[in-house]
């Protein structure tokens, strides 16, 4: 329970002092501006921090609203095939971020509600989440936390790395991502059955941009991710125990409107 108060403390306390640090900053009402979107992302898995969720295509759509540095959105899960929920939502995510530039920091706390519908055996959950980024010459260094709020306190995941940028003209971009994840015990003993703090995995994400119309953009994808712990890949790759690998990849196509 401590633990609970001390997340929310810290993310209450990042909201006050990135909001008093540019108050003086802040623009008329008028000046303000709300923009709005959704994506429907198709891949071939759905991965969630180095677990494979679903091991089939998947549609992932959002539907987003964004104002005053903060940011509403919902998430969802699609099942297409082999699957006892084929044709159905098995997870919407429910997501408030907040985005503050602070000095030369991005500071980026947020907090996500899971649930889990034709889902019996999992309970709703959710994430208090700290996220901080700083550009150190062509790359953003960032560093993120996420801890259970819910059902698994104190079930922790962090995750640090470096991501890029690249303009190719002005209707094309390329970004590029490679971190390191590492969960708590309670995380790891939750959703792969091995209570053990580790430094869980090691990940590359690759993809291009293309803005096709002003408001219309697609985004092909790829994404790999390996197990470095030796006793949670014996774990995940344990066919009696996991049906998964502790080598994985996921290809995807990424359709976005922005307003």
């Amino acid at each position: 329970m401590f633990g609970v108060i001390r997340i929310v403390a810290i993310l209450v306390t990042v909201l006050i002092l990135t909001g008093r640090a540019y108050a003086g900053e802040s623009v008329s009402c008028a000046e303000k501006t709300v923009t709005f979107g959704c994506d429907a992302d198709f891949n071939s898995k759905y991965l969630w921090k180095g677990i494979v969720i679903n091991d089939k295509p998947v549609i992932q759509p959002t539907l987003w609203v964004s104002a005053l540095d903060l940011t509403l959105s919902v998430f969802g899960n699609f099942i297409q095939e082999n699957e006892a929920s084929r044709g159905k939502f098995n997870e919407f995510d429910f997501i408030l971020g907040y985005s503050r530039q602070f000095m030369n920091f991005t500071v980026e706390p947020s907090f996500e509600f899971y649930t889990f519908p034709n889902q019996d055996e999992s309970p709703d959950t959710g994430m208090g989440i700290l996220r901080v980024s700083y550009p150190a010459g062509p790359v953003n260094i960032f560093i993120s936390h996420a801890a259970d709020l819910v059902n698994y306190a104190p079930a922790g995941f962090s995750e640090a790395g470096c991501c890029a940028d690249y303009a190719i003209n002005d209707a094309v971009s390329a970004s590029a991502m490679v971190y390191l994840g590492a969960g708590s015990s309670k995380f790891n003993e939750t959703y792969i059955g091995l209570a053990k703090d580790a430094v869980n995995l090691a990940g590359i994400n690759f993809s291009v941009t293309y803005n096709a119309a002003k408001y219309f953009s697609i985004q092909p994808h790829v994404e790999i991710i390996s197990v470095m712990d030796g006793d949670l890949r014996n774990q995940i790759s344990d066919p009696e125990l996991n049906d998964s690998s502790a080598d994985v990849s996921n290809i995807g196509i990424n359709v976005s409107f922005e307003f």
